[in-house]
């Protein structure tokens, strides 16, 4: 399972909906989640 997999779950997306990246940043404490509704 990789990470966007695991964001997805975490967060109960469900499709069409789905994370499209994280961004992850230590100095900052700060997680940015992309997330798209894929056509369909």
């Amino acid at each position: 399972m990789d990470d966007r997999e695991i964001y997805s779950a975490l967060l109960e997306l469900k499709l069409p909906w789905k994370v499209e990246s994280i961004s992850l940043d230590a100095v900052k404490k700060k997680v940015e989640i992309y997330i798209i509704h894929e056509k369909g």
